[in-house]
């Protein structure tokens, strides 16, 4: 039999329900970052809040993304013709057997199951000395009841790697509250809105869960959730005059074959890995990358200030060109491969973790089944379906592989960038491994709501995912995006959002 995920709560502290629904997981070595949030108070746009999030969270479900689930208030009695199966389930439960459900004999699950079920029945045993054994088990029968209904979505396919966010309102008795722990328990990411009154229970049932105050306690009515209908019709693109400069995220290129096909079974997945790329006389051919049409983009009209320069830190050296292109061989080259085994698309990703951690762009792995990883100077490719963390908004993502690594120093901050500023972008473009450009910054721009770092080093399709240097040789950004009706203007993710978003990896 399996064992049970590790869960560990509550890593950070999300400080918003939008900063909640950005934050992925996902499952390595058995242990699994899961969040469990509650909001204390009210204020004036939270149903609108609460709304946008459904619909947020309806088109990532609509994705293949998330499983979103917004629960109405729970039933607080079994029906009668349920009540003897989760009772016939416990009586074995409790004499050594497994959890019985309705919605799931999955053994992974069950084993994951057992483990938080225990769990919380200890809790509510111990909360109140005058718990008896018989609520002890009317409460047991409700636990299995609610998991059938409520979950039962998640129970259908269940994995740890999966990502499941459950909202729900004014979950502030007791057992309900224990429930929404469960959950967590079992995975699922859960944001409790308490607008009216926080949870019944001790300090220490509070502190099962991180707690965000938004306001005063009062009446609010939040909608209920709707699945919203979605027309077939497309909608038409949005009129755009010639000037208009058009941002570009590089997207999975058309299907190509691979030109050396060397079969390696993974799983239901047969891998066709190309030969090192470096072992061509010639790039392999290239499909016009999809570009993305989104609104014209909401450039910042104004940049960070000037900031003087002073001399170099004590502890830092300027490098040479030739000093930070050496540093290429911790930039690789990522092959998307699909479900047919076959490469794809290529981008970039950049080592920031010496336990096998490579940083790159969600939009390079979001369409992967798995992923070839390409070391310079290494004729192996490292297979991976590992994708451990993305932030879908900042287009970041973490997968790993299995090898020791030379990581890339993430630059601290210690001060602000600046226009003009010396950098070098390495990255594959059209998949020229791991090709050397220099540039400066030129402008720092605001693209939904994401700070970039704009600068002159070329790059192009593939790049995505690639490192962009200061002359220290530390990364200060990740190439993610241009615009397509100009030179040499490129887009990065700065280190402000690296470091939060890898900081466990570096």
């Amino acid at each position: 039999m399996s064992n049970p995920i590790t869960v560990r709560l509550n890593p950070i502290t999300p400080q918003s329900l939008d900063s909640f629904l950005r934050l992925r997981s996902s499952c390595i070595n058995g242990e699994r970052d899961v969040y469990f949030v509650r909001s204390l108070g009210t204020y004036a746009g939270l149903p609108q809040t609460v709304t946008r999030a459904d619909l947020k969270m309806c088109s990532e479900m609509a994705e293949g993304r998330v499983l979103y689930l917004r629960p109405q208030p729970l039933s607080r009695a079994i029906p009668a013709e349920e009540t003897a199966f989760y009772a016939e389930g416990y009586a074995a439960w409790s004499n050594g057997g497994s959890i019985r459900l309705r919605h799931s004999q999955d053994t992974a699950f069950l084993v994951q199951m057992d483990k938080a079920f225990r769990e919380v029945l200890h809790i509510y045993r111990t909360s109140r000395p005058s718990v008896t054994d018989t609520m002890v088990r009317n409460y047991a029968l409700k636990l299995c009841y609610w998991t059938d209904t409520v979950l039962q979505k998640v129970l259908v396919h269940w994995y740890a790697s999966q990502n499941v966010k459950l909202i729900a309102v004014n979950f502030c008795k007791e057992q309900e509250y224990l429930f929404l722990y469960l959950a967590a328990r079992l995975c699922c990411d859960v944001f409790l809105i308490c607008t009216e009154s926080d949870i019944e229970g001790t300090e220490a049932l509070r502190s099962l869960s991180a707690a965000v105050s938004c306001g005063n306690f009062g009446k609010t009515e939040i909608p209920a959730f709707s699945v919203p209908v979605h027309q077939s019709a497309p909608v038409p693109a949005q009129t755009r005059s010639d000037n208009t400069p058009k941002l570009h995220i590089p997207q999975r290129p058309a299907r190509q074959k691979s030109p050396v096909p060397a079969a390696a079974p993974q799983g239901n997945v047969r891998l066709k890995i190309p030969a090192h790329p470096d072992r061509h006389s010639a790039p392999p051919p290239v499909q016009p990358a999809v570009s993305r049409a989104p609104a014209r983009p909401a450039f910042s009209r104004t940049a960070p200030p000037p900031v003087s320069r002073s001399m170099p830190d004590t502890e830092r050296f300027e490098k040479s060109y030739e000093e930070i292109a050496a540093m290429a061989a911790s930039v690789v080259m990522i092959g998307v491969i699909g479900s047919d085994g076959e490469i794809h698309g290529s981008g970039s990703g950049i080592m920031i973790g010496r336990n096998g951690y490579i940083l790159t762009n969600f939009h390079v792995v979001r369409e992967g089944r798995m992923y070839a990883v390409r070391i310079e100077n290494e004729d192996k490719a490292y297979v991976t379906g590992q994708i451990i963390k993305y932030h879908a908004d900042l287009d970041l993502a973490v997968i790993h592989i299995d090898k020791k690594l030379t990581p890339i120093p993430v630059y601290n901050g210690s001060k602000p960038l600046v226009r003009g500023q010396k950098v070098v972008a390495i990255g594959s473009p059209l998949g020229l491994f791991n090709s050397v450009s220099d540039g400066i910054i030129s402008g720092f721009r605001t693209i939904d709501d994401v700070d970039m770092i704009q600068f002159t080093a070329p790059i192009s399709h593939g790049s995505s995912g690639g490192a962009v240097l200061n002359i220290y040789g530390e990364l200060i950004g990740i190439s993610t995006a241009g615009i397509d009706s100009g030179q040499n203007i490129n887009l990065a993710v700065g280190y402000e959002s690296i470091l939060p978003f890898a900081r466990s990896f570096l």
